[in-house]
């Protein structure tokens, strides 16, 4: 009899046997049991007299074996699978020659197994190999891959379980990715490994593979007894390395031993694996790069528009979440010792409520080792990839406060500071939460560089803040400066007005009071320009466009300049197209371009010398040259003689210059009209040349007229006398209104301050009311107001004269029930035109 016996769970196994007819014995009964630990084989001659064998059931009774040789089948590390044994049911003796070959056909066995074990592992990893590389090279996502490829391992090689970590670039925390077999959670105290740190931990940092046949007494086994509990035998560990980067870590525990060609084979799996990981990553960046600049650009587009810090800093929290947390909250110091939290955002409205009451029950500690303040302390960012609980201990400020904390169930948090110049104007914190993700050193980076933009659109914000209050200080200078320029103006053109009117006056006395007229218009444009070039670089001027000929334009430009030229004894050459050049723009602001230009040639050109204005059709387009034989400019002047109060230094020859506003305005009406201006001159001495190219329409049926020169002509014989209230501060002013008004024929009373009028309009009963509104006492808007109230029949008209022109200034007159606006020093003509309309329409 013989037979080839294997040994497990307690039990022999008798793969192929002849003569016995038996399949299975239990282990105790086996005598092979005894051959399993004998180094040459086992001979019991007589199993009755042998002390091993002669209680067995096997000898004493059926099938009534007496003889037994065996020979152990032993791995090639020394292990006992089972036997190769010969019985027999007499005694006998077994010869040397009988007893090797015995040894031999047990060592056959064992190559023969072998070489199937390896035809098997062989077949195993080449599967296994060809269904990693399917999943390698799919377009899934890193986790599903690494999840599949986990369980691929498992059901290939009988892993008990496998497991695969990352490594984030930039960090020293490996990620529990994907786990298969007996374990399959992703969380738990190996779901974050640090580098160094447990087997897993030194495997990345040795970068060398760790593999063991006997975990129950390996010292890197961390829990041995674990493992016994278990069953485990092997361990597999990988780095998943590639070059000189360890992009994670591959590892397999086995209830088996593994032989050395299942450990070299799987090396190379470990190593695509990694280069998919290293790809993915790569892949993963630069979705995260594309993402981190679509964020940027986003949050640069976003700030760009706004221009109060609190609006720029909520922004920026809104838009990081949830792009670049799920946590953002903004602190400022609020200049008292303090912290002011600005902004809180997160996805849950109901979450920020509960961090707003949060933050006002347990206000951040001015001395706290880490957080807010600390970094507003330090001006240094801080980074937690991982927030631990022992760090929600060492802020918290008592246990409710530490409960609400890990209620919040934050993971990672960055602070940085907004710094700009040196100094840290406030900080920004990131969190995670729901989503999980780490921040790591990339990330850090990034933030920072939100951080210095937020510090830098803070800054810009309360730039252009303190641009506005000095615009809107300026604008109250100018408007100020106006109104105190203008008040003065009014009795003086009163007071020409007057002796224009008087047929008695001497002609020296005319002479005199044509130059007076003069320097009089020449101070009221140049108060209208400051006030026209501070509206238009506020883009408060609107043009009122319509269909006009050039030679309208230059016609108006012309008789504004007139009295300037005629006065320098200068000589004008104006040259326009014999055909008709139409435009579509406003007359009025055109013609001022030009006789602002007409102007300053004047200005700058000597007695008798010579300026001309020239137009041509170029095309689509006109262009208006105004040249003069004048003074010239410096050539390093050109590029700024557009420039608000920008003046060439002229001082040595001639007296006449200004403050610089004229070609300033000049350029922004041009550029409004969709044109173009330039300069140009050869030099000091060489004279100027100012082009001007405007766009030119079809002609049409309608164009504006000229307009009419302004000037100080007679009183015109009244309509119908009625009675007129004059009230104004300014009593020269008041005086002298009141005479013009009365040789026009009107009942006139004056009043100087607002209380005055109401005591004044009540016995008087004025049908027309020319009232200041700056007025000691009461303001014109108020003592009108008043003056209306009181007025039985409600149908006095009210017109404001006032030296405060602003457009905001017409908005209030009438909202106080003014019929009219009108800006010192008053057009006679003008005044007269609006007293007859008043007294047609009653």
């Amino acid at each position: 009899m013989a037979a080839v016996t294997f040994i497990a769970a307690e039990r022999q196994w008798l793969k192929s046997e002849v003569g016995l007819g038996v399949r299975e014995t239990l282990l105790d009964q086996a005598l092979c049991r005894h051959a399993l630990f004998e180094a040459d084989t086992l001979v019991i001659p007589d199993t009755l007299e042998d002390e091993r064998s002669r209680s067995n059931p096997l000898c004493t009774g059926g099938p009534n074996l007496r003889f037994y040789a065996g020979a152990a089948i032993r791995t090639p590390d020394g292990f006992p699978l089972g036997t190769v044994c010969v019985l027999d049911h007499r005694p006998r003796q077994l010869e040397p020659g009988q007893r090797e070959a015995l040894q031999t056909l047990a060592r056959q066995v064992m190559n023969m197994l072998e070489l199937r074990r390896q035809g098997l592992e062989a077949r195993q990893i080449a599967a296994l190999r060809g269904d990693i590389s399917v999943r390698l090279a799919s377009g899934d996502s890193l986790p599903v891959i690494l999840q599949d490829c986990a369980e691929l391992l498992v059901v290939h090689l009988d892993a008990a379980f496998a497991r695969v970590w990352t490594l984030p670039e930039g960090t020293d925390v490996l990620v529990l990715q994907a786990s298969a077999g007996m374990y399959t959670h992703l969380d738990g105290p190996h779901s974050r490994v640090k580098v160094g740190d447990f087997k897993i931990g030194r495997i990345a940092q040795s970068r060398k593979p760790h593999l063991t046949n006997d975990v129950r007494h390996d010292p890197n086994i961390s829990d041995p007894q674990w493992a016994c509990e278990q069953g485990m035998i092997a361990f597999a560990g990988y780095p998943l390395a590639i070059e000189d980067r360890v992009a994670g870590v591959l590892a397999m525990f086995f209830r088996r031993t593994l032989s050395e060609a299942v450990l070299r084979d799987l090396e190379p799996i470990a190593y695509s694996i990694a280069q998919c990981v290293k790809r993915k990553h790569a892949d993963d960046a630069l979705v995260q790069s594309e993402k981190t600049a679509r964020f940027l650009a986003q949050v640069s587009a976003d700030l760009a528009e706004l221009t109060d810090y609190q609006s720029t800093l909520q922004t920026i929290a809104s838009t990081s979440v949830p792009a670049f947390a799920d946590w953002c909250s903004i602190d400022l110091p609020d200049g008292k010792g303090r912290v002011r939290r600005l902004a809180v955002t997160h996805a849950d409205p109901a979450k920020v409520r509960m961090v707003h009451e949060l933050s006002e029950r347990y206000p951040p500690r001015m001395d706290a080792p880490r957080g807010v303040t600390a970094v507003l302390r330090t001006g240094q960012a801080e980074m937690a990839e991982e927030i631990s609980d022992s760090l929600l201990v060492g802020v918290a400020q008592d246990e409710g406060h530490l409960q609400l904390l890990r209620a919040l169930g934050l993971k990672s948090y960055l602070c940085v500071p907004m710094s700009w110049r040196g100094k840290t104007l406030g900080v920004l914190t990131f969190a995670t939460a729901e989503s999980g993700r780490r921040y790591n050193r990339r990330d850090l980076m990034l933030a920072a560089d939100l951080a210095h933009r937020a510090a830098v659109a803070v800054e810009n914000a309360d730039l252009y803040r303190d641009l506005q209050q000095a615009n809107r200080l300026k604008d109250e200078f100018l408007a100020t400066l106006a109104h105190e320029l203008r008040n003065p103006l009014a009795p003086l053109r009163n007071a020409l007005t007057l002796l224009q009117a008087d047929e008695n006056v001497p002609e020296t006395v005319r002479e005199t009071h044509d130059l007076m007229n003069r320097q009089l218009q020449q101070m009221v444009r140049l108060v209208d320009d400051l006030l026209d070039v501070s509206r238009i670089t506020r883009s408060q001027i609107e043009l009122r466009r319509e269909p006009v000929l050039l030679s309208n334009v230059v016609q108006n430009a012309v008789e504004i300049s007139r009295p300037l030229i005629e006065t320098a004894a200068q000589i004008l050459t104006v040259e326009l197209p014999p055909v008709p050049i139409h435009l579509l723009a406003d007359l009025t602001r055109l013609a001022q371009v030009f006789s602002n230009l007409l102007n300053n040639a004047s200005k700058y050109t000597e007695p008798r010398g010579r300026i001309w204005l020239i137009a041509e059709r170029d095309g689509t387009e006109v262009n208006i040259r105004v040249k003069d034989t004048g003074i010239g400019i410096r050539p390093e002047m050109l590029h700024r003689v557009f420039d608000l109060f920008a003046q060439e230094d002229r001082s040595l020859e001639r007296s006449q210059g200004g403050l610089g506003i004229g070609l300033t305005l000049a350029r922004r009406l041009v550029e409004m009209h969709g044109g173009r201006i330039e300069a140009h001159s050869a030099g000091l001495g060489q004279g100027s040349e100012f082009m001007v190219r405007l766009p030119t329409v079809r002609a049409v049926d309608e164009v504006s007229p000229p307009g009419a020169a302004v000037r100080i002509g007679p009183v015109p014989a009244s309509v119908l006398p009625r009675r007129v209230l004059v009230v104004d501060d300014n009593r020269d002013a008041t005086m002298t209104l009141a005479r013009l008004l009365s040789r026009r024929g009107h009942q006139v009373e004056v009043a100087f301050d607002g209380e005055d009028a109401i005591a004044a309009a009540a016995i008087f009963q004025p049908e027309i009311v020319l009232m200041d509104i700056g007025l000691p006492k009461l303001n014109g808007y108020d003592a009108g107001r008043r003056i209306l109230e009181q007025t039985a029949s409600g149908d006095v008209v009210l017109v404001a004269l006032t030296g405060w022109g602003q457009e905001n200034d017409r908005r209030r007159a009438l909202q106080a029930g003014f019929a009219h606006h009108l800006v010192k020093p008053v057009d006679f003509e003008a005044l007269t035109r609006i007293l007859d309309n008043a007294v047609r329409s009653r």
